[in-house]
């Protein structure tokens, strides 16, 4: 599945996603100025993106009430995590999950993976020539859904908030990407380069490590790879973990 990650099928994917995003920033035109739920923007337009550019023109996502029912699942996945009794206790998620595994099923048997992603397509062969069964499948994939978009989503809403709700943070960087990352192509049209805003917008990017640091929510496991003391008096060992 590696291959899948990088070169030509990660182009094809990015390109996929953009398009996408285009599409609904566009979209906002029609709201003539009003006001609107920046976050439930940010998460339908990031859903729609990501999903399209993996699962491809059958993506299940791009049915309102899968794209609800997933939600309802990662919204409540502690609760299903527990595991005690999960139709009960943690329903919500539970149905919102076997919804959504049941339409990547019907994306199976209608053979939506056969154009998709390179992505999709492999996870899909790795699995299938396994051994794996379309529901087990359907079920990994459900999952593998909670890695697409479950933290792109707040991250892409929390860039927008702080870099928008401060003017003078926004004209920097706009100035910058105008400097440094817009061209003009062969056909005259004006070319947004990524690889360029990554590399030589050094403002840009440390907003948006800065949005990661200050607003993530997670509790992650670090291991102690050598001996270290912290502040001359507290050791932690090798192998341990915190």
């Amino acid at each position: 599945m590696h291959p899948a990650l990088l070169g030509p099928g990660l182009d094809i994917a990015n390109r996929a996603m953009i398009n996408n995003l285009v599409e609904s920033v566009n979209e906002l035109d029609s709201l003539n100025n009003k006001s609107f739920d920046l976050y439930a923007w940010a998460k339908h337009a990031i859903t729609i993106a990501s999903t399209d550019a993996v699962w491809g023109e059958q993506n299940p996502l791009k049915d309102p009430e899968i794209e609800t029912a997933f939600w309802d699942f990662e919204s409540h996945l502690r609760l299903l995590i527990v595991n005690i009794l999960p139709s009960i206790i943690a329903r919500k998620a539970y149905l919102g999950r076997e919804k959504v595994v049941a339409a990547f099923v019907k994306y199976y048997n209608n053979g939506g993976h056969e154009v998709s992603s390179e992505l999709a397509q492999a996870r899909w062969n790795v699995q299938h020539d396994n051994g794996a069964s379309t529901e087990d499948i359907a079920r990994l994939e459900t999952a593998t859904v909670l890695g697409v978009v479950s933290n792109t989503t707040p991250a892409s809403f929390w860039m927008l908030y702080d870099v928008y709700s401060r003017p003078a943070l926004l004209t920097l960087l706009r100035d910058e990407v105008r400097e440094h990352a817009l061209r003009k192509n062969e056909a005259g049209e004006m070319i947004i380069d990524l690889a360029a805003m990554r590399d030589n917008c050094p403002n840009l990017l440390a907003t948006f490590q800065e949005v990661l640091r200050t607003r993530s929510n997670g509790a992650p496991t670090r291991f102690v790879t050598n001996d270290v003391v912290l502040s001359d008096k507290y050791l932690l060992k090798r192998a341990a973990s915190s």
